[in-house]
């Protein structure tokens, strides 16, 4: 039967039994490990420690003591003989096979051996970790031309697995070894520098933002989250766009307007007024570019949260003498975000950007612009590794590109992306 792995207290059991003389027999018996574990544990984790100098000339301790001439003349020997070369001690090739314990340890000149729980126990475990790890299979010279073409990107904010996807073949070796060699320092990019890595948390007051809902029942009565659902579940194959807003701080005049499409994860951004009435217009505008019937057969079904600056939001959802076509808006309930999730998760990219309580009335469209056009061109797993642009762009043709045309959305090569 597998005897189980040694821990911590288990050799200072073994320890502490060989300084008051117990045979192996009576350590076997008392820790229930047979008696060649035991040897073998000790014997693998002995330390060498310095010999005691010597004080006064001895020969008892040397090994040519019956074949040195100066020692047979003079029956002495010298305190600082070169040619003095310890005797090994009979007592270190049987049981305990160490000095612990040893009654004339205080007066003996010769090497030592040391057996410590503790410091066996550290070797242990260490070696127990490295046995996994296994060796670097890979040349110095090829690690260092992958170090030149990993580190920038993964410095710009890029995850490890989008990077790993696009360079496979310059890779010889797996996504979880590249995450590895990552994490053990083998390239100028450190995991620190990974955008999703724990990092420590420096305490800082935001501003508590009280935001206000919608109350106005006529507003709500047949457009709450529950319809939704219902109407989604009908209607499978109706396009759903998630709409809400990215606020910079309490005194800005502006804040970022998103629109997220839920089947391609593409988001459009657009810097405006924090009014209900922008909000309204910026879709006024997007329908009067693309013409009532383009506008109405792509954004299908507009799902928002239920704060105050979507309250003019359902005034959209038609056009007089446009009775065939019309979008349905919709809204989350009452602190729950999860309800539009992908939403909310590409807000994490924004804020890779522009981190909380920064200031959006400074930025131009044309920033807002670059910045989503570096989001929607970085491949995601969830769409085969294709970016969000060309999945868009393939759904809707030809009306896609005058989507981006408003939102000034252009698609960015892989090795310009910087989301930092």
């Amino acid at each position: 039967m597998k005897q189980r792995k040694m821990d911590l207290e288990v050799r200072l059991t073994i320890e502490c039994y060989i300084e008051k003389g117990f045979t192996i027999s009576d350590i076997s018996t008392k820790t229930g490990y047979s008696n060649v574990a035991i040897a073998n544990e000790i014997k693998n984790h002995l330390v060498s420690t310095p010999r005691k100098i010597l004080k006064k000339p001895t020969g008892k301790f040397c090994k040519y003591v019956l074949s040195c001439a100066y020692h047979k003349s003079k029956h002495n020997c010298k305190k600082d003989c070169l040619q003095f070369e310890p005797v090994k001690c009979a007592f270190l090739e049987k049981f305990p096979f160490c000095c612990n314990g040893c009654p004339n340890i205080t007066c003996c000149y010769l090497d030592r051996k040391i057996y410590g729980a503790v410091e066996a126990n550290n070797v242990a475990e260490k070696s127990r970790v490295s046995a996994h790890e296994g060796p670097l299979t890979i040349k110095m010279d090829e690690l260092q031309k992958i170090n030149e073409l990993v580190s920038p990107l993964i410095k710009k904010g890029l995850s490890l697995e989008a990077i790993y996807n696009k360079y496979q073949s310059s890779m010889p070796f797996c996504l979880r070894t590249f995450r590895n060699y990552v994490n053990k320092g083998y390239f100028d990019a450190k995991n620190i520098d990974l955008a999703r890595t724990v990092q420590r948390k420096y305490s800082k007051e935001y501003e508590k933002r009280d935001k206000t809902q919608i109350k106005d029942s006529k507003i709500l009565i047949g457009r709450t989250y529950i319809s939704f659902q219902r109407f989604s579940n009908k209607n499978p194959d109706e396009n759903i766009f998630e709409i809400d807003t990215v606020i910079g701080t309490k005194a800005n005049t502006y804040c970022l307007l998103t629109i997220f499409h839920r089947k391609s994860r593409m988001q459009f951004g657009l810097k405006v007024p924090k009014t209900a009435k922008s909000i309204l217009l910026a879709f006024q505008n997007l329908r009067r570019f693309l013409g009532n019937k383009s506008f109405y057969n792509i954004f299908q079904i507009l799902l928002t949260d239920n704060g105050t600056e979507f309250n003019r939001l359902h005034e959209i959802e038609r056009v007089e003498g446009l009775d065939d076509y019309c979008s349905h808006v919709f809204f989350c309930n009452p602190y729950s975000s999860f309800q539009k999730g992908g939403c909310e998760r590409n807000h994490e990219l924004i804020r890779y950007k522009y981190p909380k309580g920064t200031s959006f009335d400074e930025l131009s469209q044309e920033d807002i612009s670059d910045l989503f056009s570096c989001i929607n061109s970085y491949p995601r797993p969830s769409l085969n590794h294709s970016t969000p642009y060309e999945a868009f762009k393939k759904m809707f043709g030809e009306n896609a590109e005058y989507i981006f045309s408003f939102f000034r959305i252009k698609q960015i090569p892989f090795e310009e992306l910087k989301l930092k």
